[in-house]
């Protein structure tokens, strides 16, 4: 029994030394700093993938306001065209939600017609579209408030940060 548990340490020690030497050959990969344009690629990666929002949550059960941030837990396509997202968030109730949102830029992509965009696109409504059509979001969101010790239920309205 005591040679066979030291004959399997000796191969591990082996197998590590051959490790740390096969690694010890490898270069590096770059530093944060040192590659700053990857670096920005991938902080874009992230925050598509996540696309974190920053909303008003209503909770309809008591009638009060919240501010929130939530993230992106998994995104609804059509047609590669990302339409709705179930999120998790957390709100200044000291409340953790979570619900489905619209994208609202997505559905108006894939299912608005370019006949009915552009004339409601002038003006005034230019400026206001501009805003929500890239970044704007609803929903309907469930949760719980350590606050008021009482679920939350409520709708959101905010915007999500994509590139």
């Amino acid at each position: 029994m005591r040679t066979r548990l030291s004959g399997l340490l000796s191969l591990v020690v082996c197998w590590g030394l051959w490790t740390c030497q096969a690694n010890a050959e490898d270069t590096p990969p770059p530093a944060v700093l040192n590659d700053p344009a990857q670096t920005i690629s991938l902080a874009k990666q992230i925050i598509n993938r996540i696309q974190p929002s920053y909303e008003t949550i209503w909770d309809v059960h008591n009638g009060d306001f919240y501010q929130g941030v939530s993230g992106s837990l998994w995104n609804f396509t059509s047609r590669t065209i990302p339409v709705a997202s179930l999120r998790l968030g957390a709100s200044t109730g000291m409340a953790i939600y979570s619900g489905l949102s619209l994208d609202l830029p997505g559905i108006a992509k894939r299912f608005i017609p370019t006949q009915v965009k552009e004339p409601a696109s002038t003006g005034p409504l230019d400026e206001v579209w501009a805003v929500i059509g890239k970044y704007g979001r609803v929903g309907v969101v469930g949760g719980y408030s350590w606050d008021h010790r009482d679920p939350v239920v409520g709708i959101t309205a905010g915007a999500a940060l994509t590139f």
